[in-house]
């Protein structure tokens, strides 16, 4: 996540909402196209997420003959028995897990054309049922996505999961994996369409509160509760692409209750000039277990230069 701080409060920029999805393709340049690939893929995972959206899920595949569908050696060619199963797995889905998240760690997209690219999806399926057994469970998807119109669709999709590690609530490696997805879920929910209660939900809201953004102090959890909004409405704005590639993510285990989790990635964004940057960004949390659950007591994050890949 970016939260470039000081833009935000020393320019107050003001400008008409341009919260455009990049699922279509309007030029035919290769880069906004690895940017529709990099949204689609993600958006697709996110589709198989609680509230669950069969509509929104199924409307990334192809509708053509040479539709194509694997998971784990299970194979489906036809789009309309498709449907009926993604509809029926995501009702036992809604039904059977307390929480179901995707975090992915890695993404790689291919140009096979101008009309044509892959993306391959390295990810952590992670979810609990309701006896609060936590399974974590590795998996990785690669999609062949064709330009149809203006809408690229995933022609032929493979999904494989690797083996299902149960999670022993409280033990280091729980602990670790927690704090990790904490800290993935933070600078996703600063990513379009911005959730500023998912991230004001990450964080204590006791006395010991602290947050540094580039050298500037946030101190007490009301004043980041006030901020939140308008720093996300501000990035909305002025940015039409924006998103966090991950590039290291290392936790410590301090205690049962006490971790530190640290993330290196780089910030992609294009404003709504057409100025294309990436900027390197690295956050470090410091968490506490409280009666609600894992929470954010110290955050501290820092940019480096921007790096201008097009000027407009």
């Amino acid at each position: 996540m970016r939260i470039r701080l000081p833009l935000t409060l020393m320019l107050i920029l003001l400008m008409p909402a341009c919260n455009k999805e990049i699922r279509s393709l309007s030029e035919s340049d290769p880069a906004t196209s690895i940017l529709a690939l990099e949204n689609l893929a993600r958006e697709n995972l996110k589709d198989w997420e609680p509230p669950f959206n069969e509509e929104g899920f199924l409307s990334d595949f192809t509708r053509s003959e040479d539709f194509s569908f694997t998971v784990d050696g299970f194979h489906v060619s036809d789009f309309e028995q498709w449907k009926s199963i993604v509809q029926e797995s995501m009702a036992y889905d809604r039904e059977n897990y307390s929480s179901y998240t995707h975090v992915i760690r890695g993404m790689d997209v291919t140009m096979l054309g101008s009309e044509a690219g892959m993306v391959c999806v390295d990810y952590l399926w992670v979810y609990r049922t309701p006896d609060h057994v936590e399974v974590h469970t590795p998996a990785t998807v690669t999609s062949l996505c064709r330009l149809e119109g203006k809408d690229w669709k995933i022609v032929n999709s493979h999904v494989s999961h690797g083996e299902e590690r149960v999670q022993e609530m409280g033990t280091k490696q729980a602990i670790a994996d927690t704090l990790g997805r904490m800290a993935v879920d933070f600078l996703r929910s600063w990513e379009p369409p911005f959730h500023p209660d998912k991230t004001l939900g990450l964080f204590t809201r006791s006395e010991d509160f602290c947050l540094i953004i580039d050298g500037l102090p946030i101190e007490t959890y009301e004043e980041w509760a006030r901020g939140v909004p308008n720093f996300m409405a501000d990035d909305q704005n002025f940015f039409t692409t924006y998103k966090h590639e991950i590039k290291d993510l290392k936790t410590v285990v301090l205690s049962e209750n006490a971790g530190v989790v640290t993330i290196i990635y780089d910030w992609d964004s294009v404003t709504r000039e057409g100025v294309h940057r990436k900027t390197e960004g690295a956050i470090t949390l410091s968490c506490r277990r409280e009666s609600e659950g894992w929470r954010i007591v110290h955050y501290h994050g820092s940019h480096g230069e921007d790096q201008v890949l097009e000027d407009g």
